[in-house]
């Protein structure tokens, strides 16, 4: 069951609720004291193309697992779940995309088609589709926020607002998203051989020098030192 905003969605075998961990809330489980194993996915709620009212209706609401929709997202979910282990870094980052795009298809079931319609929620939806877009093209070099405003139409000015009004910056926000390639890329035992250079080329970095001033800033360790840390990580959890 979960219990947040005077709402309780009592829920049966696959099917899911949605809440936001930065109110209270109240999750419990366990029926007549059978075994029972709930899942939970956790994500920024910027990542969903839904306004503060829309995420604010949506809380503690039964979402049913029947056919259509309904069922495939659950069985997206327990199946990404299931097998979590056997993922690579690089497979892990493209599957929680591609869930989190099902899940807001689905979610948007449960809304009214005018919330969808409201400027807050036009604004985020244009959010996700720019951050989509940036992360499909950070192994470009060339990518910058006067091509992505380019690309979809705005201004550099209005970019420049959006990603204010999230707390961030498109330049911050892109070298974020590279740094983090980059880091899973140098912790990935398939990409051993790699160089550090070969992998900072691959995700946008021009200079190797500012790749690994920025990868220590971010991470505290130069980018093969932290590979050689983490390669001795994985070789003690063997």
């Amino acid at each position: 069951m979960v219990d947040q905003g005077g709402r309780q969605a009592r829920l049966s075998v696959g099917e899911f609720a949605f809440y936001d961990t930065r109110r209270p809330y109240e999750v419990s489980c366990g029926v007549d004291e059978r075994p029972t194993r709930v899942m939970t996915f956790m994500f920024p709620p910027s990542l969903l193309p839904l306004s503060p009212s829309g995420r604010k209706h949506l809380t503690a609401v039964r979402i049913p697992a029947t056919a259509g929709m309904g069922d495939l997202t659950a069985q997206f979910l327990l199946q990404l779940a299931g097998n979590v282990e056997d993922y690579t870094p690089t497979e892990a980052a493209r599957l929680s995309t591609a869930a989190l795009e099902i899940l807001a298809t689905r979610l948007a079931r449960e809304l009214d088609v005018s919330d969808w319609g409201t400027p807050e929620a036009r604004r985020h939806a244009l959010l996700v589709t720019i951050q989509g877009f940036i992360q499909q093209h950070l192994s470009d070099p060339q990518l910058s926020p006067a091509g992505v405003a380019a690309y979809h139409h705005v201004s550099l000015r209005s970019l420049h607002q959006l990603f204010h009004d999230e707390g961030l910056t498109v330049a911050g926000w892109i070298r974020s998203r590279r740094l983090e390639r980059c880091r899973r890329d140098l912790t990935d035992p398939s990409l051993a051989a790699h160089p550090v250079v070969a992998i900072a080329t691959r995700w946008g970095f021009a200079s190797a020098a500012d790749f690994s001033r920025a990868f220590r800033t971010a991470h505290g360790l130069p980018p093969a030192e932290y590979r050689r840390f983490a390669r001795i990580a994985n070789t003690s959890a063997l």
